[in-house]
């Protein structure tokens, strides 16, 4: 079973003008989250699991890697205006300002910052950037593996256009590209809480519980807490520690 998990992509580029930041709890959760496929006994015996974390987390090899993948989780910024793109690392070719209004960010690396140096071209560089973009055009000419599995952790990805045949958007998308299904959000979610919630949700589906169970048993876990107790949640989760007063979203 091949599985790709994707976390915390850097639009170096794009992060001034949309005004993202680092998402250390999605990296975190993506390792994590790693851990638990390789160690669930609801997957097959031989689970391959693909991690692409940062700078590694580019637009074409994330989306050659889906096209093997029985369950895909990307944890990263979706585009602030409609919610409906994810942010991945840069494709050489820039894509059409309009299809910009859904897609995730990915990486852009190996791209000069448009703010710093001398002799950068910020249009030409902007361009180059939005080629990390996952876009619902790119989603659908994708060809998922049957019965794939989606996890979109970012801000809002349930979310979309609303026309006539309902709302178009990335969790429609990926469904229409072959997924089964799709885990997405209908809300701006904090990067630490995010990292809490996908962990319980990964430790319940290992345990047997299906898709829309897990995540309910996961949200209701997290709500029934106490203030003292969140406290001491955070406290002994070391690595949330460090940044569990951001207000960061994805």
């Amino acid at each position: 079973v091949e599985c790709l998990v994707v976390g915390n992509p850097v639009p170096l580029p794009l992060r001034d003008p949309y005004r993202l930041g680092e998402l250390p709890g999605a990296e975190e959760e993506a390792s994590r989250v790693s851990l638990l496929l390789q160690s669930s006994p609801g997957m097959a015996a031989a689970v391959n699991v693909t991690v692409l974390l940062n700078e590694a987390a580019v637009k074409s090899k994330v989306m050659e890697q889906m096209e093997k993948s029985s369950w895909i989780h990307l944890a990263c910024h979706a585009h602030p205006n409609v919610r409906t793109n994810l942010y991945l690392a840069p494709h050489l070719r820039p894509i059409d300002e309009s299809s910009t209004r859904q897609a995730l960010f990915l990486s852009t690396s190996g791209f000069n910052h448009p703010s710093t140096g001398e002799g950068v071209d910020q249009d030409k560089e902007m361009a180059k950037a939005r080629g990390a973009l996952l876009t619902v055009d790119d989603i659908l000419e994708m060809k998922l593996k049957p019965g794939c599995v989606v996890v979109l952790s970012a801000c809002s990805t349930a979310l979309g256009e609303v026309k006539g045949e309902g709302v178009i958007g990335l969790g429609r998308a990926f469904l229409l590209a072959g997924a089964s299904s799709v885990v997405c959000t209908l809300w701006e979610v904090k990067d630490s809480s995010q990292l809490l919630l996908m962990q319980r949700f990964y430790a319940l589906v290992r345990k047997g519980l299906d898709l829309c169970s897990a995540l309910h048993h996961a949200q209701l876990s997290l709500r029934l807490l106490t203030e003292s107790q969140l406290a001491k949640l955070e406290e002994d989760e070391q690595e949330l520690h460090k940044w569990r007063h951001s207000d960061v979203t994805r």
